[in-house]
């Protein structure tokens, strides 16, 4: 099975887009019919989640993290 996460930063569309609230599908192979058997495994806001699985490593490449410190 093939899985796909699709991301649109700074609005909700990514949510409505995942969650396949949108009746506007471009692919003609969207059986909407089967929607109705869609699990969500998780529900979270885009940024939240970005936060919690990057947050860390951004702060420590832009230098806002701890920084190890060397000494003889």
């Amino acid at each position: 099975m093939k899985n796909t996460i699709s991301i649109h930063v700074g609005n909700t569309s990514s949510i409505i887009h995942n969650n396949r609230k949108t009746k506007n599908h471009t692919n003609p192979d969207i059986d909407v019919s089967r929607s109705v058997d869609n699990i969500t495994l998780v529900q979270e806001n885009i940024k939240d989640s970005y936060e919690k699985l990057f947050g860390q490593a951004v702060d420590e490449y832009n230098g806002k993290g701890s920084v190890a410190k060397f000494t003889e």
